[in-house]
């Protein structure tokens, strides 16, 4: 008796896609069909404009922590070394 269960599973490689690519091309002409290659010479990385990134809570963060601790915050508390969450938001005054 077949399993019922292998039919309803999503088919991972369908043949249609197998069949569709084509093994002759080279990997260049196969992007440059789905317009994902490009030049070297097109590409202006001194043309374009550095994102800013701000982060204020990040600003606030080290500002309250040289404030309270000194220039040398991090060396002499090693739990603040991986800490994810920030402390001042954590702590009541």
């Amino acid at each position: 008796m077949p399993k019922a269960k292998g039919k309803t599973r999503r088919q991972k490689f369908g043949s249609r896609i197998r069949h569709a690519r084509d093994r002759a091309a080279a990997v260049r002409q196969k992007l440059a069909e789905m317009e994902l290659a490009i030049r070297a010479l097109e590409v202006d990385l001194e043309g374009r404009p550095q994102e800013l990134v701000q982060k204020p809570y990040l600003v606030d963060y080290v500002r309250c922590m040289v404030e309270n601790h000194g220039e040398d915050w991090k060396a002499d508390r090693p739990e603040l070394w991986f800490s994810s969450a920030p402390l001042w938001r954590t702590r009541k005054p």
